[in-house]
């Protein structure tokens, strides 16, 4: 016999239960793209369903309707522990769970008790026996092999989801430990409760109670939306980030969810920005730092901050990563700041040091060797002549390697952007430069049309200076030839010489890459070849020549030609249009 008041409240609880379900689903369609949320919204919607079939479950008086009702109802009680597994797995960081292999694996369950339900009055296996005599709208079902399968499969799930947001709460940070913490009780709220209904242990064993629990699971949660930002800050990215160790680390170190908020941060990075963790978690990056916003925002991947930290200016290097799941969702970005203070004084020192040597160096010396002409048409004595045309020789010798000094700054200082540039092309305006500055240097070519490599206008500059150096170092005639070749891996450029070679102490610098008070470079020519090449992804090696002399050979990497291939030089002012080389040739 029906007892109408208990009838008309649980089904007043159960539309409530379904009118929140519905209020959630919609606020976690609008975090869509916070880990996790789409699952969450899974769960409401079989909170929803099976709130909704319930009701008209108890609120149906005819016995066929009502076991169709009930048979309907198992739709969602199926599903809804998979569903939370999925949620809680996602919420946790455990994304390898959420593969296409596992998930498809994880479904077998269900869907075999979902068939079986369906189709129960051929087999019985799900339910033994059903009579439609139970009090509530509940008929009196003897449970079978099938839906025992189904309960302990499902309480499984609920068990290791449930494991996973404990471990989640017994490592998370204050920020997430609310959230956390409500998820734990609105787990165990319905289930307890659906626990003690398999058992019959409650005083109306023919009525579910799972559901007016989950009316209390719904409040909870909107109480974590409300309070604890749930769906809004979720600690998979922060799970992420530790991976990494970030406090842990001597350089700063910030968390970012997909929303740019800052979800953690180490102590280095809270005395860089002057905010205590307390203050910065949850807040938006622009609170904090806009150069931060800048790099989040567009597709660099590097930039720079100058702050005033403990009473002076410090330099970083910012580094930004991406925090993706092992399935591949983005979460997040994490941000490391590396103190560059040292080097960006380093530099300033030696942009004062490089202006000394490129602008007031060169313009004494201008004048010194002024004075030196202006002396030279007033002295008749041969020996003073000498001595003075040495000194005046010696004089354009600086000059001209401080003018080197400066044409090796702008193109080590000047970004650069590879392209696919044509080999023979590119050379043959440097290769005329060649032959009017060297005049004695029998120039010989040997460049196919067909070889492309990846690198910029500044070649021309490399091999303007390999053939400069054959031909300053020459001891008689000079004859220097340039070839190109196609190798496995690239391509060979080789620029060799019939002089004395390059001596063993110039080759063992470039070699190894450094210069010891031993062992170093006179000069800075080969130096700009190594660093240009270098650059180009290449190498540079030193072979020797037969009879005598060096070959140079540059290693470049090959490409294949596009419509944007480099063909001439573009003019550049480093090392551009044959005007400008022609300049650089007269001075």
């Amino acid at each position: 016999m029906m007892q109408m008041p208990y009838v008309i409240a649980t089904v007043a609880v159960l539309l409530l239960t379904a009118l929140v379900a519905a209020g959630l689903v919609v606020v976690a369609r609008r975090h869509r793209e916070i880990s996790g949320s789409n699952w969450f919204a899974a769960v409401m919607v079989t909170v929803f369903l099976w709130s909704v079939i319930y009701a008209l479950q108890l609120s149906s008086t005819d016995p066929t309707q009502v076991l169709r009702w009930h048979t309907l109802k198992y739709v969602p009680v199926i599903a809804l522990p998979y569903a939370w597994f999925a949620f809680t797995m996602a919420y946790s960081g455990h994304t390898r769970f959420l593969s296409r292999r596992w998930l498809v694996g994880l479904a077998l369950v269900p869907t075999i008790s979902l068939v079986l339900v369906l189709t129960n009055d051929v087999h019985h296996v799900f339910w033994t026996a059903r009579t439609p005599t139970g009090e509530f709208g509940a008929p009196g079902d003897v449970n079978g092999p099938g839906f025992w399968l189904h309960a302990v499969y499902s309480y499984t799930l609920i068990l290791v989801g449930t494991l996973s947001i404990g471990w989640s709460f017994i490592r998370a940070r204050t920020l997430y430990r609310g959230q956390t913490a409500i998820l734990i009780a609105a787990t165990f709220l319905p289930w307890i409760a659906n626990a003690l209904h398999l058992l019959e242990w409650l005083p109306l064993s023919d009525l579910d109670p799972t559901p007016v629990a989950l009316a209390v699971t719904g409040l909870l949660f909107v109480v974590a939306v409300h309070y604890y930002r749930f769906l809004d800050l979720v600690p998979v990215a922060w799970e992420l980030a530790r991976d990494v160790a970030i406090e842990d680390m001597a350089d700063g170190a910030i968390v970012l969810d997909v929303r740019n908020r800052i979800i953690d941060l180490n102590s280095t990075a809270t005395t860089i920005f002057g905010f205590s963790r307390a203050d910065a978690t949850g807040r938006p990056l622009e609170d904090v730092s806009a150069v931060c916003v800048e790099l989040v925002e567009t597709d660099t991947s590097t930039s720079e901050l100058e702050t005033f930290v403990d009473h002076e200016w410090r330099y970083y290097e910012l580094q930004r990563s991406p925090l993706s799941t092992t399935g591949g969702r983005h979460v997040g970005h994490l941000i490391t700041l590396h103190d560059i203070t040292e080097r960006k004084t380093r530099e300033q020192r030696l942009e004062v040091q490089n202006r000394l040597l490129r602008h007031n160096l060169r313009n004494d010396l201008n004048v010194v060797l002024g004075y030196l002409e202006l002396l030279d048409e007033t002295l008749d004595d041969d020996d003073q002549r000498e001595f003075l045309h040495r000194a005046t020789n010696k004089g354009e010798t600086l000059l001209q390697r401080s003018e080197k000094s400066r044409r090796l700054g702008k193109l080590i200082d000047r970004q650069i952007q590879l392209e696919t540039v044509t080999l023979a092309c590119l050379l043959d305006e440097t290769l005329a430069i060649c032959c009017d500055r060297f005049p004695d240097v029998e120039l010989t070519t040997t460049l196919p049309s067909d070889l492309h490599v990846l690198a910029d206008d500044g070649l021309t500059f490399v091999v303007l200076e390999l053939v400069e150096n054959a031909a300053e170092h020459t001891d008689g005639d000079c004859h220097v030839e340039i070839s190109a070749t196609a190798t496995d891996d690239g391509v060979e450029l080789r620029i060799a010489d019939d002089g004395p070679g390059i001596p063993p102490h110039e080759q063992a610098v470039l070699a190894s890459g450094r210069e010891t008070p031993l062992e170093h470079s006179t000069g800075i020519g080969l130096w700009l070849v190594r660093w240009m090449v270098t650059r180009y992804g290449g190498s540079v090696r030193i072979e020797d020549n037969e009879p005598r002399g060096s070959i140079v050979v540059l290693s470049l990497n090959r490409t294949e030609p596009t419509e944007k291939t480099l063909t001439a030089p573009p003019g550049s002012d480093v090392v551009g249009g044959r005007s400008e080389q022609r300049r650089d040739a007269d001075e």
